[in-house]
């Protein structure tokens, strides 16, 4: 059966699949760790150059 079948058959099953998702959704959302300034290394390339002889 198709998504669509299903919810049309079972609507209130559809519906607690929906808030399911979104309750766990949300619980993810408010206990998801979020570094406001995140230490980041960014690449560099030193270049030496001597005058010659």
């Amino acid at each position: 059966m198709k998504l669509a079948d299903i919810s049309v058959k079972y609507p209130v099953f559809a519906t607690m699949i929906i808030a399911f998702l979104v309750v766990v959704g949300l619980m993810s959302y408010f206990t998801l760790g979020l570094d406001t300034f995140p230490k980041v290394d960014f690449p560099t390339v030193t270049i030496t150059t001597s005058d010659g002889p």
